[in-house]
């Protein structure tokens, strides 16, 4: 019986992966008269998948949560391309969840209040920062966005810290981020006013689009990262 059920994992596994594999090229060079309805279908399939593979164990459930938000924030953002605020708060509170799931991981309650004090200190540093830089240029986009990065960074740091434990994760996160940045490449432009010849510029109107070469993938690999048993079997 168990058997069974692995070759059954293993066989969604290849046919998903074989999909992603197929839809990329589409995806990042928005090819075709269905690219948008492709690309949001692609974050989909990975909710999917993480529902497919949970379990009791609490950071599958925390995997799929981060992803059920994840699909809503990329609702507005992908196919009705509105309501970014919105959009924005959702990818938030997606990272609380995986800001959970490396709280799993730690070994310490020194570990764990290094975690926690990171990301309050650095989104009230960064919001400060941001509002005297920006000043009346600041809305609360500029500040979600903002927190919602800070919290990305520190997450992605402490999956480092257990990347023997989880090798999926911090790649995902890492894939993740380097999404953001070409996405925060588009703002740089339209609050400093860039020119075409200016090299971020230039990045953001390459043929290929580049925060989906690296969002995309790192979707796959989240939606798989919730496989790996925590060694102190912390589950629900």
């Amino acid at each position: 019986m168990k058997a069974m059920k692995m070759s059954a994992k293993t066989i969604y596994t290849l046919v998903v992966l074989a999909i992603h594999a197929a839809v990329y090229p589409v995806i990042i060079f928005r090819c075709g008269g269905y690219a948008t309805e492709i690309y949001y279908g692609g974050i989909v399939l990975c909710l999917l998948t993480a529902l497919v593979f949970l379990r009791k164990e609490l950071q599958t459930v925390l995997q799929a949560g981060a992803l059920a938000f994840t699909c809503a924030a990329d609702l507005f953002l992908i196919l009705l391309g509105k309501h970014r605020l919105l959009a924005m708060c959702f990818f938030l509170t997606a990272q609380m969840f995986y800001a959970a799931r490396t709280l799993l991981y730690a070994k310490s309650k020194r570990e764990k209040l290094y975690n926690v004090g990171a990301r309050a200190v650095g989104s009230v540093l960064i919001s400060l920062i941001a509002a005297l830089v920006l000043k009346e240029e600041t809305n609360a986009l500029i500040i979600v966005s903002l927190i919602y990065y800070v919290n990305l960074l520190v997450s992605i740091v402490f999956a480092y810290l257990h990347f023997g434990d989880n090798k999926l994760l911090p790649i995902g996160l890492t894939l993740f981020a380097l999404c953001d940045v070409f996405v925060g490449f588009a703002e740089l432009i339209h609050i400093f006013s860039l020119t075409e010849n200016h090299i971020i510029y230039k990045l953001t109107h390459l043929p290929v689009y580049l925060d989906s070469v690296f969002y995309h993938p790192s979707q796959v690999l989240l939606s798989f990262s919730g496989q790996d048993r925590i060694k102190d079997g912390k589950n629900l």
